[in-house]
């Protein structure tokens, strides 16, 4: 009985541990519900661009994908509404293989940029719409 209900915890505990945002979509792939961000898009700020590109973001469904090809240390990920408001923000120790959702289900319709910081100033930005 204690090996049965200590089954069950862990169970329910992992089940808690799993992203509120789910895609069955690999960051690599892309189906007819998941869209690419183009990040390599001119930006209006006077940062210095980054000169690679080993992030891949994707919006599938209700969820931003942020898919890491590399280590690049600490990174600022937000996201701005079209009128420039910050409506996500996320300070992220980066690895290679990582993947970063984003619950964008609750975000009104319209325009949205998403940029990427790092502490030298790097960045890359681009841009998707919610229909």
């Amino acid at each position: 009985m204690k090996k049965l209900f200590g089954l069950l915890l862990v169970t329910v505990i992992c089940f808690l541990a799993v992203p509120v945002c789910i895609s069955a979509t690999l960051p690599t792939q892309t189906t007819d519900d998941t869209q690419g961000i183009d990040l390599n898009e001119n930006s209006t700020s006077g940062s210095q661009r980054s000169l690679i590109n080993p992030i891949k973001v994707f919006v599938a469904g209700a969820c931003v994908e942020v898919y890491f090809n590399a280590s690049l240390g600490n990174l600022s990920l937000s996201i701005e509404d079209e009128s420039g408001n910050v409506v996500y923000w996320q300070s992220v120790i980066t690895y290679s293989g990582q993947l970063i959702f984003v619950d964008i289900s609750s975000f009104n319709t319209g325009e949205y940029t998403i940029e990427l910081v790092n502490l030298q100033g790097q960045y890359l930005e681009g841009s998707f719409r919610i229909e």
